[in-house]
């Protein structure tokens, strides 16, 4: 008759990695999309989930970054990174070519000051043209299941960071998921 008696090296290893499924939420978002595609294991001591507790929601397009975009306009994106969280204070619902926060394709544009952990998603451009904000937008498609939040509200965005090409600015877009954190 066989018998298996795990090593404490293998009991230890489980613990570990039962601990960290655990503080991650259970699976909750728990894989991010690399740049390339590929499935990595998350950073359950990184910065931003700590420092903001608020579970990362699973991306409901993972094969598809700019789902919902039109195609006329996402050829004016150029994705960064397909799945990733920003946070910051919500500085203006509008700029000079929206009304109310609406662009003419119906997104909700909102420009974010970063947090400091957030600062480096930012380039050049955003903060020459954009008084360092990061643009965030919410296609009409979300609109539904995003609440627009207020000037002044603290919040985190999930979606993919792209550059559009035609400002050369990053921008969270489409954003999937907001949380008010204030």
């Amino acid at each position: 008759m066989f018998s298996y008696q795990p090593s404490r090296r293998v009991l230890l290893s489980l613990a570990v990695g039962f601990g960290a499924f655990v503080l991650n939420g259970c699976g909750n978002g728990a894989w991010q999309a690399t740049a390339q595609g590929s499935q990595s294991a998350p950073d359950i001591l990184s910065s931003r989930s700590v420092a903001l507790s608020v579970p990362d929601p699973v991306n409901p397009y993972p094969n598809d970054p700019l789902h919902g975009i039109a195609s006329a306009k996402a050829g004016g994106l150029q994705v960064q990174v397909p799945w990733t969280t920003f946070a910051g204070t919500v500085a203006s619902l509008a700029n000079g070519t929206a009304k109310n926060g609406h662009q003419k394709d119906g997104d909700w544009q909102i420009n974010v000051l970063p947090d400091p952990q957030f600062q480096s998603m930012i380039n050049a451009v955003n903060t020459s043209d954009n008084n360092g904000d990061m643009v965030v937008e919410v296609i009409p498609e979300d609109q539904d299941t995003v609440q627009l939040p207020a000037v002044g509200d603290h919040i985190q965005v999930w979606g993919p960071q792209v550059i559009d090409m035609h400002h050369g600015w990053e921008e969270i877009h489409p954003v999937r998921d907001l949380a008010l954190l204030n």
